[in-house]
């Protein structure tokens, strides 16, 4: 066992790990340096910068082996995730076996929640069948408010009855010692189950679920065609020894490597190699290194004398499409952003819809005068209600070939290998059937049906074979553009009817349709957000915001609320995204300073007196008290700002946070 000190802050840490050539291993996080060791919180700061470009697998196997590591890095985290929750209930004995309190508490659980979610069952499955919402009752819709407080009294007993016994050191021993089993089960998953998973990947990882032990037990992750795949450099690795001129050859050794292929002044052509680990070579003497390949344009040029310290590969589904992007995060020397020397600007978020005229995000004042705000445009949102427009289209053709397909089912029965669980068939094609809503399980289905056709489907399957013979006979006679017209025409009428094969491709066509308009809006508004807060950087050193939690203001409503003006109040804050403006100030500008949100929007900045309003319909309001005409949100900016400059006796001024570049 060895003791490290840190020298910045004397924290002490024992570690009984040992390297391969005999020296003990640092603790988590802790590294080492010419004057000593030192633990996370006493690391020094080095400015980085993280630059994204888009990725091709430049083969098939490279695209293999990355998404390979993806679904170990996707069952490491489950893993971990177990792990996890398997403590949480040990501790949940112990607790309940120690603190008759929280056996109490917890028994008024056990009561209150399955009669809840079955009262909540219900609500769903009457709005299912009247294939609307909203149709609970107001008996039902107060049981279940009722019980809601119910359960939410029980948790806070049994929440205050633990922190207690918490405090025995008895019970506090045996925590101990469920902590040690943990970190025992963590350590194998990392060394043995997942010892093919790449190191880089297994740090992200460990660093993604740093905070399963805090709030509600950590949920199960799903595959959805996505994933991400790390490669850390701790030392760092420089830019003369990575990036260099491609000469026809790769290289074998070494962690990442970038070639660049031609003379493009702006955005010449790259190759990439990830090692991601090692394989065995036949003779096993020697493990040759696993490489993902790739090629992207460098769009943006790699700071001269700056350190590689990650490489990120992530791929996300966009609609049927599968969308890589890559990402190089650099250490040292990186360009400063230009940030002003001085100046306020007080800014305020939200989302207001202006008929006609878009979707307003934010009002803002500079301490030198100048106004303005942040607005989305009408085509914008047009846009995004277009794609929720297509998604209503795909509900209601999902219905109609569900409801036709559970009454052939009920007539000709599937076979029993489709629908029966059994032990060598756990997870059948068709288990439950007619109750499912998900549209992804009916594509799997019918891709499976495809190939294992049944006596007597023709009518509701359709003719795979025969509909595209036909389009290529048409495309051969009336031409690519008349034939695909007629092609279409046919999908669409035959999937409104509920043939399955046409409503597979016609739902897949709808998916790209929704996804499009809502990948471009999404990276368009990040775009204007980064260019305004880009602006405002040089002209101002402070940006004054409200201290809101955005998470935690839009949240999803149980089913028995019916409050339609809420629902698109959700929709347009989906569209503003009011939040991600919030971290695009932060990270950019040189100070926050955070103000409470309360009231700034009724008090005229002009007499200080509060007035009573409909906020949610009056924009433009007058003071009933000093006759000022003003717009509410800038207003509000207004009162932001004489709160940052002239904060009350009573509350002191409100703390300035340096922006973390890191």
């Amino acid at each position: 066992m060895t003791k490290f000190v840190c020298i910045g802050c004397d924290k002490e840490k024992l570690s009984d790990q040992v390297l391969k050539d005999g020296k003990p291993k640092l603790p988590y996080k802790w590294t080492r340096w010419d004057d000593g060791t030192r633990c996370p919180k006493c690391k020094p700061k080095v400015d980085t910068r993280n630059y994204a470009y888009g990725f091709r697998p430049f083969d098939r196997a490279s695209e293999q082996l990355a998404v390979s590591q993806m679904v170990l890095a996707h069952k490491y985290r489950n893993k971990l995730r177990d792990i996890e929750v398997a403590r949480r209930e040990a501790v949940d004995k112990l607790m309940a076996a120690r603190a008759p309190g929280v056996k109490e508490a917890e028994e008024a659980i056990a009561r209150i929640e399955p009669e809840l979610e079955e009262l909540r069952d219900a609500i769903r499955a009457q709005n299912s069948r009247a294939r609307k919402k909203n149709q609970s009752t107001e008996e039902q819709k107060a049981r279940a408010e009722l019980l809601a407080e119910e359960l939410k009294e029980a948790y806070n007993r049994r929440k205050e009855t633990r922190k207690a016994a918490f405090k025995d050191g008895i019970v506090k021993a045996e925590l101990d010692a469920l902590d040690a089993q943990a970190v025992t089960a963590r350590k194998e998953a990392y060394n043995v189950e997942f010892a093919q998973l790449g190191w880089g990947s297994k740090v992200h990882v460990h660093d993604a679920t740093q905070d399963f032990r805090k709030g509600a037990p950590p949920q199960t992750k799903y595959l959805n065609g996505g994933g991400h795949v790390a490669a850390q450099f701790p030392n760092g690795t420089t830019v003369e020894a990575t990036v260099q001129r491609w000469d026809g050859t790769e290289p074998t050794t070494g962690q990442c490597w970038i070639r660049v292929e031609n003379d493009h002044p702006t955005k010449p052509h790259a190759r990439i190699g990830i090692r991601v680990g090692s394989e065995e070579t036949q003779s096993g003497k020697r493990k040759a290194p696993l490489w993902i390949r790739g090629r992207f344009r460098m769009h943006r040029p790699v700071p001269p004398g700056a350190a590689l310290k990650w490489v990120h590969l992530t791929r996300r589904r966009v609609g049927t499409r599968s969308v890589w992007r890559l990402i190089l995060t650099w250490a040292g020397a990186v360009p400063p952003k230009e940030r002003a020397p001085d100046g306020v600007v007080a800014i305020d978020l939200g989302w207001r819809r202006l008929p006609g005229n878009g979707i307003r995000i934010a009002s803002w004042i500079g301490s030198d005068g100048a106004t303005g705000e942040v607005k989305l445009d009408e085509d914008f949102v047009q846009r995004y209600l277009h794609a929720d427009h297509v998604n209503s289209v795909r509900s209601t053709l999902f219905n109609n070939v569900m409801a036709r397909l559970s009454a052939w089912v009920a007539t000709n029965p599937l076979p029993e290998q489709w629908t029966l669980k059994t032990d060598s068939n756990p997870r059948p094609i068709a288990h439950c059937l007619t109750q499912w809503k998900s549209q992804n399980r009916l594509h799997r289905l019918i891709e499976y049906w495809a190939a294992h056709r049944l006596p007597g489907d023709s009518e509701l399957f359709g003719d795979p074979h025969g509909i595209w013979s036909r389009y290529r006979a048409e495309v051969t006679a009336l031409g690519r553009d008349e034939a695909y017209r007629l092609h279409h025409d046919r999908i669409r009428k035959a999937a409104n009817d509920g043939v399955l094969w046409a409503w597979h491709l016609q739902n897949r066509h709808l998916i790209d349709c929704a996804a499009s308009p809502t990948e471009w809006g999404k990276n368009f508004r990040l775009n204007m957000f980064r260019n305004f807060a880009a602006g405002l950087r040089k002209k101002y050193r402070t940006v004054v915001l409200e201290d809101i939690n955005w998470r935690e203001l839009i949240t999803k409503m149980p089913a028995e609320s019916d409050d339609e003006e809420n629902k698109r109040v959700r929709t347009y804050y989906r569209m503003a995204s009011p939040g991600q403006l919030a971290s695009v100030l932060k990270e950019q500008m040189g100070q926050h300073s955070l103000i409470c949100p309360e009231y700034t929007t009724r008090i005229c900045h002009g007499c200080g007196e509060e007035c009573e309003f409909d906020q949610a319909r009056v924009l433009v309001h007058t003071c009933e008290h000093c006759g000022i005409k003003w717009d509410q949100d800038a207003n509000a900016a207004k009162n932001l700002m004489a709160q940052h400059l002239n904060p009350p006796v009573e509350n002191p001024t409100d703390e300035v946070v340096e922006p973390d570049d890191e």
